[in-house]
């Protein structure tokens, strides 16, 4: 009905002729009929399930936000947003959520009488529990829908499940993959406290920080698990270092976007990691916390490293450049996890594929292995960063000359000013006569 009447008098007209037939009068809208015969209209428009509902209550959300009072001494731009933000998520919410509900009805369905266990390992038949009610929180708010609970038949094993909540996009967690992913970037990017702050001012969405936190490092965890097989699908070599024909991730960017040069800068930090020891701890009973817990405290390195084109960087102002776009890659471990990681990063952006991979580390010996593992190092440039080189002039400046010899600023300085000018080899024949 809705379309005959856009095509025959307009999309506007259209709208308020649909809601005319659908209230029986357009006077009717702000009459504000009787529900059950908005009901018995909408189900004859609409077709006989949970739509017709939906529909009404969103309908009804504008209309109130349409109709309602406007606040003209004391409210602003800013409130009046607010409401139409509220309004929209209440209009669209009952419809997202009948929506959600008949696919999953369509995929209990369509698995009528097929369900085996959904334990690895089990592959036994699973019988019905009847259907129970779940809340799903998703970008629009929270929503209620059916969902059918399912047991193995195997007195041992015995396990439940519901096999249209994944099918259907629905984790083991109660919100949706896209409620989930803007949780997680926004609380990978801010302190969870601002994170969760942001997302309720801006989407509605009121979680605690306890709830992100939970769901960030478990996406990050299940990310990082993606990224490791990926690495190992895609590597270089196999286990006896030969080289192998390791193909390119479907997630690529395109050939066309392949600079002449990009850039890898390395390098690593060392952030303190606490282990508790199982063998000296003694936790004390009916006390919560870590008391009489024993940890091991101890540096270890992180590896990192920034990957991006010739084209990603600009220059904001004279003295100043910035980065447009990069890919971040951070691995805690040896050089050769990390270097499989890099080499996945490298795939994705096609930099194996460019004229000139320039490499800048502060000369830390796993660098220079990393450089020498990758199999395109005839096109790798690898230069040891400025301030570095530097920092290890000065250095040896002292050791040679003492710290109180009066020659060591005149020798580095001479150096320095070497190095900067281009006479890098000249420096170091000059430090290795010494």
């Amino acid at each position: 009905m809705f379309e005959r009447n856009r095509s025959a008098v307009g999309p506007q007209a259209s709208v308020i002729a649909w809601l005319g037939e659908f209230a029986g009068d357009v006077r009717a809208l702000s009459a504000k009929p009787e529900p059950d015969e908005l009901l018995a209209i909408a189900a004859q428009t609409l077709g006989r399930s949970g739509m017709p509902h939906a529909m009404l209550e969103g309908i009804e959300a504008l209309l109130q936000y349409g109709v309602s009072p406007l606040d003209v001494d004391g409210g602003s731009v800013l409130d009046e947003e607010n409401r139409a933000d509220a309004a929209a998520r209440a209009a669209v919410l009952p419809v997202e959520q009948a929506r959600l509900q008949r696919r999953i009805d369509r995929i209990e369905a369509a698995a009528h009488g097929k369900a085996v266990c959904a334990k690895a390992g089990c592959r036994s038949r699973a019988h019905s529990l009847g259907r129970r009610e779940r809340e799903v929180l998703g970008r629009h708010g929270a929503m209620g829908v059916q969902l059918q609970w399912l047991q193995c038949c195997d007195p041992g094993c015995g396990h439940r499940f519901m096999p249209a909540a994944t099918l259907a996009g629905i984790g083991p967690h109660k919100y949706t993959a896209g409620c989930a992913s803007t949780i997680t970037m926004l609380c990978t990017a801010l302190p969870y406290g601002k994170g969760v702050e942001l997302l309720a001012s801006a989407m509605g969405i009121e979680v605690s920080e306890h709830s992100a936190q939970v769901l960030t490092m478990e996406r990050g965890a299940q990310l990082c698990a993606l990224d490791q097989a990926a690495a190992e699908q895609y590597a270089p070599y196999d286990p006896t270092g030969l080289r192998r024909n390791y193909g390119r991730p479907t997630d690529a960017v395109a050939s066309t976007s392949v600079p002449d040069v990009a850039y890898l800068e390395v390098d690593g930090v060392l952030p303190m990691t606490r282990e508790e020891m199982p063998d000296k701890s003694k936790p004390v009973p009916g006390v919560r916390g870590g008391k009489g817990r024993r940890y091991k405290l101890e540096g270890r390195e992180v590896k990192n490293a920034v990957l991006y084109g010739q084209h990603d960087a600009v220059q904001e102002m004279p003295s100043r450049g910035c980065l447009l776009r990069r890919r971040y890659v951070s691995h805690l471990g040896h050089w050769s996890g990390f270097a499989l990681l890099v080499w996945l990063a490298v795939l994705r952006l096609r930099y194996d594929q460019v004229k000139v991979l320039v490499v800048l580390g502060d000369g830390a010996a796993w660098i220079g292995s990393l450089v020498q593992w990758l199999p395109m190092r005839n096109h790798v440039l690898h230069i040891l960063d400025l301030y570095h080189a530097k920092h290890r002039v000065w250095e040896v400046a002292r050791a040679i000359y003492g710290s109180n010899n009066a020659e060591i600023s005149t020798k580095a300085r001479w150096w320095c000013d070497l190095v900067e000018d281009g006479g890098a080899d000249l420096a170091i024949r000059e430090l290795r006569a010494l």
